[in-house]
C-alpha cells in the first residue's frame, strides 16, 4: 500500500511540474502597461506624426495576460484603459488637434466653407469637438485590433517559453520571470522589429 501511494505521489509530482513547468504555479491573471509608441511599427508612428497626432504615441496600452493552469494562454488589450489614455491625450493637446484638424491652415478652410472668419473655424472645431474625438478613439482602437493571441507557455527555472499561435502582427516570444514574480517578454511586431513587456501580476 505505501508502495502504490509513493508511486501515486511521484506521478501527480510529475504531472503538476509537468503543468507548470518551472516547480511552481505561475498561472494567473498579469498585465503590462506600456506605450504605444513601444507597441507600435516604425510606419504606423511615421503616419502619427504626418498626421499631425503624434501625441497619441503617448497614449497608454495596456495587455492583459491570462496564463492558464493547462499550460496555454491568452494576451488581450485591455480596451477601456487605452480609449481612457487617448481620450486625455486627445483633451491635453487640444491645440495640437485643431491644428491636425485644420490642416494647418485655418484660413484655407474659411475660403473654402465661404466662412467669414478663422472664429467661425475655431467654433465649428468646437462644436464637433466631441464627435472627432470619438472617431480618433475609435480609428485609433481598430489599429490595435491585432492586439490579441493565444498560445501555450513552458515554464523551467525562471525562464518562460512562448509558442505563439497569434498573428504575424502581434507575437509574444519567450522571456524571463525575475524573483518578485514579474515576466519579462518580448513582442515580435509586423515589420519584425521587437519590444519588452513586462507583466505583473493584476
Amino acid at each position: 500500500m505505501k508502495k502504490k501511494l509513493a508511486v501515486l505521489l511521484t506521478t501527480v509530482f510529475a504531472a503538476s511540474t509537468l503543468l507548470v513547468g518551472c516547480g511552481k504555479d505561475i498561472s494567473g491573471k498579469y498585465s503590462s502597461l506600456t506605450s504605444f509608441r513601444n507597441v507600435s511599427t516604425e510606419a504606423e508612428r511615421a503616419e502619427l506624426e504626418n498626421e499631425g497626432y503624434g501625441f497619441l504615441l503617448d497614449t497608454e496600452v495596456e495587455l492583459d495576460l491570462n496564463l492558464k493552469k493547462d499550460g496555454s494562454y491568452e494576451v488581450s488589450l485591455n480596451s477601456e484603459t487605452t480609449k481612457a489614455s487617448i481620450a486625455e491625450l486627445m483633451d491635453v493637446n487640444a491645440d495640437a488637434v485643431y491644428n491636425a484638424y485644420t490642416g494647418g491652415d485655418p484660413q484655407a478652410m474659411v475660403s473654402f466653407y465661404g466662412l467669414d472668419s478663422v472664429d467661425d473655424v475655431r467654433a465649428i472645431f468646437q462644436e464637433t469637438y466631441d464627435e472627432h474625438k470619438t472617431e480618433m478613439v475609435d480609428s485609433f482602437m481598430a489599429q490595435l485590433g491585432d492586439i490579441n493571441e493565444k498560445g501555450s507557455y513552458v515554464c523551467k527555472k525562471d525562464t518562460v517559453t512562448i509558442s505563439s499561435t497569434g498573428k504575424e502582427s502581434f507575437r509574444l516570444n519567450s522571456g524571463s520571470i525575475a524573483k518578485d514574480g514579474t515576466i519579462s517578454l518580448e513582442l515580435i511586431k509586423s515589420d519584425k522589429t521587437k519590444a519588452a513587456l513586462e507583466f505583473k501580476t493584476k
